[in-house]
């Protein structure tokens, strides 16, 4: 058994445009989550998701402002 298998999984990562939340992304999507890719600046995030992507494994963009509730509320209706 795999303990790290994250087949049919959706991960979100707020912050994972760069730094820390890009490895933790990165990582996720390597198990094989499908990770979602939250920043503010969403042209950040959709070069976060493509980088993982050319990995081969799967990452979508999504601009997320934790500070607004619309936007999380948003975030939660695309997850």
């Amino acid at each position: 058994m795999n303990f790290f298998d994250l087949s049919g999984k959706t991960a979100v990562v707020i912050g994972g445009s760069r730094g820390v939340g890009l490895g933790i992304a990165e990582g996720l999507a390597s198990c094989g989550a499908h990770c979602l890719i939250g920043a503010r600046d969403l042209s950040r995030a959709e070069a976060a998701a493509e980088g993982i992507r050319k990995k081969k494994f799967n990452a979508t963009a999504i601009s997320v402002d934790v500070t607004d509730r619309k936007s999380i509320e948003s975030l939660a209706r695309q997850t």
